[in-house]
C-alpha cells in the first residue's frame, strides 16, 4: 500500500511517549479509540488481526472490512 500516507507506524519509536501511549490505547481497541484524531481522519486502516482494534473496527459502522488474511486486515471508511 505504498500510495497511502501513514498516520502512525508502530514499528519504531518516532513520535514520543505521549503519542505512543495514545496509539497503543487505540491499537488495543478500548473505548478511547473512538476519540483518536488520527483514526478519525483515516480513510484506510491496516491492522494486525490480533489487535483489539481489529475486533472494534469489525463492530464499528464507520468502517468496513475490505481485506484480511491470517496476519492482517484492511478496513476502509464507509
Amino acid at each position: 500500500m505504498p500510495n497511502y500516507p501513514v498516520a502512525i507506524d508502530g514499528r519504531n519509536d518516532l513520535y514520543g511517549d505521549e503519542l505512543d501511549e495514545s496509539f497503543i490505547g487505540t491499537q488495543r481497541g478500548g473505548e478511547s479509540y473512538k476519540e483518536d484524531p488520527y483514526l478519525n481522519e483515516a480513510g484506510v486502516v491496516l491492522i494486525r488481526r490480533t489487535d483489539g482494534l481489529y475486533f472494534a473496527l469489525n463492530q464499528d459502522p464507520r468502517f468496513s472490512l475490505t481485506y484480511q488474511d491470517v496476519i492482517a486486515a484492511v478496513f476502509a471508511r464507509r
